[in-house]
């Protein structure tokens, strides 16, 4: 007996309005098909180690926040407790009056002109105070809320406790890593975005200063 041939439903066939409209037979033809570039296709959290975890965080603060938003909408979709506190914050977001997506831009356009002067701050006294020294690498971010500083090795910790006992309060060393524990005790997270300008300028020479005294102090005990 010979076996009888399958019918090929949909076969790749793109979907025709004028054709399949439903009136005498089911629709059976193909109506999408997925991108093959689909930005949802990198999941962050496939083999994740505390050294991708960090480079992921540095990553976001010079700007690039496409990996860490992924990890987030992750943990967003795998812990039901944390979708509902995140949910509550974009509902609240959601309510405010931007009007539409220009609205959102415009808000983001008065962001960037507080926070500007506030980042190049920071960065001018880098410039100023640490550049050429090999004591200190920075990047200028494109986008975000820190500065990320990396001072010599086994140096982080001590600079931050040096400006803390001159009475600046700096962002923990080693923040950007989990559990807070930098193997090269090396970054620091600046976040110049709360204080006034001239704060800022004070405290950022006063973060210059302690980078270079934390420098020689490893250097003459070397």
């Amino acid at each position: 007996m010979a076996k009888r041939k399958k019918r090929n439903r949909g076969g790749g066939v793109p979907f025709n309005p004028d054709v399949d409209t439903g009136t005498k037979r089911p629709v059976t033809a193909r109506v999408a098909v997925g991108d093959v570039n689909d930005k949802f296709s990198d999941y962050p959290s496939n083999g994740l180690t505390p050294r991708r975890l960090a480079r992921i965080f540095r990553e976001a603060d010079e700007g690039n926040v496409r990996a860490q938003m992924e990890l987030f909408e992750e943990m967003e979709e795998k812990d039901p407790h944390l979708f509902s506190q995140l949910q509550t914050r974009k509902n609240a977001v959601t309510g405010l009056d931007f009007g539409d997506l220009d609205g959102v831009m415009r808000h983001m356009d008065k962001q960037a002109e507080l926070l500007r002067p506030k980042f190049a701050a920071v960065l001018d006294a880098f410039d100023r105070e640490l550049a050429g020294k090999g004591i200190a690498e920075w990047l200028a971010p494109n986008g975000g809320y820190f500065i990320s500083l990396d001072v010599m090795d086994g140096c982080a910790r001590r600079v931050v406790r040096l400006c803390k006992e001159a009475g600046v309060v700096l962002t923990g060393a080693g923040a950007t890593y989990p559990y807070k524990k930098d193997p090269r005790d090396r970054n620091i997270r600046v976040a110049p975005t709360y204080p006034t300008v001239p704060e800022l300028e004070q405290a950022v020479e006063l973060l210059c200063i302690s980078v270079q005294l934390a420098a020689v102090e490893k250097l003459l005990a070397a």
